[in-house]
């Protein structure tokens, strides 16, 4: 990552990354089935928080300009923030569905609410809006991915991976 960052930064570029440490989630319990609860565990927000971190890190070290897609996890606005007050080139967006709809909302079974990172707990979302409201987060963006509905099985380890959101960015 890192020299690729350093090659990105030379030429100008942007690093856009959707910021999940495969490490983290390798170690996470892997369950198939229709529970949220388990797909939530599936993807901590650990996951999410070590992947921004080193993003940081290195685009500090590098000055290079970072933009992290789709933020879920509340717990990395602390890090986003301090970043941005030293001066480190970091950008990040989250989505209305996470700014909408919470895990305790997501009935089992119901994958066409899948989406990774997932769509976490209510005080998760509560913080999501004070970042906004602050400028940690910058923008909201829609992160369409819709798909048939064959392809949203009630299992969460083997529905497609994504949402169909547009319509939740629109008044």
């Amino acid at each position: 990552l890192a020299r690729s960052m350093a090659e990105i930064a030379g030429l100008g570029g942007l690093l856009i990354v959707h910021a999940e440490d495969p490490h983290h989630l390798a170690e996470a319990p892997q369950r198939s089935g229709p529970a949220y609860a388990d797909f939530l565990a599936s993807r901590p927000r650990d996951a999410e928080n070590t992947a921004i971190e080193g993003l940081i890190a290195h685009a500090k070290r590098l000055n290079a300009r970072v933009h992290v897609l789709h933020l879920s996890s509340s717990d990395a606005l602390p890090l986003i923030a301090a970043a941005k007050r030293e001066g480190v080139r970091v950008t990040v967006e989250s989505c209305p569905h996470f700014l909408t709809l919470t895990a305790e909302e997501v009935p089992d079974g119901a994958t066409e609410f899948k989406c990774c990172p997932p769509i976490r707990e209510a005080a998760n979302q509560d913080a999501l809006w004070a970042g906004l409201a602050d400028g940690t987060i910058d923008c909201i963006v829609s992160d369409h991915s819709p798909c048939t509905t064959d392809l949203k099985t009630p299992d969460f380890a083997s529905a497609w991976g994504g949402i169909s959101s547009l319509q939740l960015g629109l008044p």
